[in-house]
Order: C-alpha cells, then sequence, then structure tokens
C-alpha cells in the first residue's frame, strides 16, 4: 500500500518488483502502477522462473531471475 500511495503523488519512471511480496503479488502491484502512470517500466526480479509466464502477460518492461549476476542486468 505504501508503494501506491506514493505513486499517487511521485512519478515512477522503474519499479524493481519481486513477485511474492507476503500478503500481496507483484503482478497486482505492477498492474496498480500502470494504472497511476502508465509509463512506468516495470521490472520482475525473482527467484521463481515459473512466475516468468505470467510476468510476460502483465506490461513489464523486464523479468530478471535471481540471483542477480552482472550478465543477467546486461541482457
Amino acid at each position: 500500500m505504501e508503494a501506491i500511495e506514493y505513486a499517487k503523488t511521485n512519478r515512477i519512471d522503474l519499479a524493481i518488483l519481486d513477485i511474492e511480496l507476503g500478503t500481496s503479488s507483484g503482478f497486482d502491484l505492477c498492474s496498480d502502477l500502470l494504472k497511476i502512470y502508465p509509463f512506468t517500466n516495470i521490472l520482475f526480479l525473482t527467484a521463481y522462473a515459473d512466475y516468468s509466464f505470467d510476468a510476460w502477460k502483465t506490461e513489464a518492461s523486464g523479468f530478471i531471475l535471481k540471483p542477480l549476476t552482472h550478465e543477467g542486468v546486461k541482457e
């Protein structure tokens, strides 16, 4: 909820989101952020490759699999 409240008063150019956010979902947060500012670049960062299929169904700009590597960021 803090992220949404922040986004309502501040332009978010890039949001790096985990998919599992405790009681919430990174997919839901992605959708909410894009409703507020459709030009937000969303990057999903997760340890679960299976989520990549769902991530690409969103309007996310990218998907990086943990553990984060220099090569993964460059791609």
